[in-house]
């Protein structure tokens, strides 16, 4: 009967595994194997709560198991309560020293409640047992990358482009010859295509200008709805979407391997801005649209994909901005345009919130909306980075664990966007006091148009 639960499991039908296995757990419900593949089934199907409740009850049983101990971290992990599962999983590499799978996880879970010297000492750990795993070697540079240790950091990150979750078409370039910033390329044509997300596109774009300096041909490959936005920027000869044919390059680079290319360190990040710049068509069809003002613009993004790795901690639900939709004047436009179900029920309750989401065809429209704003609100998403990459005064929404792209310098500025205010969690998941600081920034903010 465990046999053909866990053949289930393996066949990727948790489902069934876990109706085996209630049924096995009638018969012999202190059976702790058969607990384990229960909570595991119920960890696969996303059922969390049963999960926990599941695991629990096991360590009740086995305290001792490394096993259990390792899945109740993962498991809280998937909860988001990241800082109790840190003691299960200090447990579980205490219990099983040679477990490199142990001590990831703890480097994961230190990782996200922002204990990074730990979690370096446990990441080294993991990697001195298995050298090979490309997810652990990317988890390293996260943390080297919050430690702001940048040069060792960015090699670590390239092990980034062997995580396939992370770029799963990493290597579709792969044909043509990798630059890493060797050699002299003048008169060269180098390709520089997007590989993650469309923030980090945003914000890596910065290098292009850098590499036509050196002589170069440059070709932008980029996400379709940033092709209109990165047609004209200085130094690039030719952008192109993900799917249009490409020109013959003799070099290409992804462009979060750039950093790499040119040796950035913490005071050579290149930080003049602003690198992007509104169409003027655009900005004038967006002036007309919007009208004239009576009080402040106000640009608000508060949520992103859902599926990115790390959404439940950048994003917000609309609810949970109440405060700051009340505080001052003014009027809050609406920069995203995909959203939550139980935000569309929420839109109605707040007639002050303006949405643009039916007229934004491409960043290249969000460029000019963000312009007309007195201030930009934002979670961690392409918003921010948009609005950073503007020169364009811009709030962020910062979570605790703040991601290391909002890498700060010894004032507190970031140091890729330094015009960037960050009003970071004080704990994490703590968004009320972020809210609250935002909204009493909000009501003091000034209207220079006003009587």
């Amino acid at each position: 009967m465990i046999q053909r639960a866990i053949r289930r499991l393996r066949e990727g039908r948790p489902a069934e595994a876990e109706s085996v296995l209630r049924f096995w757990m009638e018969l012999s419900p202190q059976d702790t194997r058969a607990l384990y593949l229960l909570a595991t089934a119920q960890l696969r199907q996303g059922h969390l709560d049963a999960a926990h409740a599941s695991a629990t009850e096991l360590l009740a049983l086995a305290p001792e198991m490394p096993d259990a101990n390792l899945l109740l971290g993962v498991i809280l992990q998937r909860l988001n309560r990241m800082e109790e599962a840190v003691a299960p999983h200090q447990r579980a590499m205490t219990l099983q020293p040679n477990s490199a799978s142990a001590a990831h996880h703890l480097a994961m879970a230190l990782h996200m409640v922002n204990r990074n010297e730990e979690a370096f000492l446990a990441i080294r750990a993991a990697l001195r047992l298995r050298p090979e795993m490309a997810i652990s070697r990317y988890l390293e540079s996260l943390v080297l990358l919050r430690l702001g240790v940048l040069p060792e950091a960015w090699t670590e990150y390239e092990a980034r482009l062997r995580y396939a979750p992370l770029c799963p078409d990493a290597a579709r370039h792969d044909a043509i010859p990798r630059w890493r910033g060797e050699g002299a390329i003048a008169g060269r044509t180098v390709l520089l295509h997007r590989e993650q997300s469309s923030g980090d596109t945003i914000q890596f774009v910065r290098y292009a200008p850098m590499v036509a300096a050196l002589g170069a041909r440059v070709v932008l490959e980029v996400q379709p709805a940033l092709k209109p936005l990165l047609a004209g920027m200085p130094g690039v000869d030719a952008v192109l979407a993900v799917g249009e044919p490409l020109p013959a390059a003799d070099l290409q680079c992804p462009l979060l391997s750039l950093p790499l290319a040119f040796r950035t360190t913490t005071d050579s990040v290149p930080a003049d801005l602003p690198y992007l710049r509104p169409d003027a068509e655009r900005l004038a069809l967006w002036r007309q649209r919007l009208g004239p003002a009576d009080g402040p613009r106000i640009g608000i993004a508060w949520s992103g994909r859902p599926e990115h790795f790390n959404d439940a901690n950048r994003s917000l639900p609309l609810a949970r901005l109440a405060p700051l939709l009340s505080a001052g004047a003014g009027t809050f436009h609406v920069l995203q345009t995909m959203f939550r179900a139980d935000d569309l029920a929420e839109l109605p309750r707040w007639p002050r919130l303006q949405r643009h989401d039916a007229e934004i065809a491409d960043f290249a429209d969000l460029a000019a909306l963000v312009s007309l704003m007195d201030v930009v609100i934002a979670a961690d998403t392409s918003v921010a980075h948009l609005a950073g990459a503007l020169g364009h005064p811009t709030w962020l929404l910062g979570a605790y664990t703040l991601d290391w792209r909002w890498l700060t310098d010894r004032d507190g500025r970031p140091l890729w966007y330094p015009h960037v205010r960050v009003f970071r969690q004080p704990a994490f998941g703590d968004w009320d006091a972020v809210i609250a600081r935002v909204a009493v920034a909000v009501s003091e903010l000034a209207w220079p148009h006003g009587p």
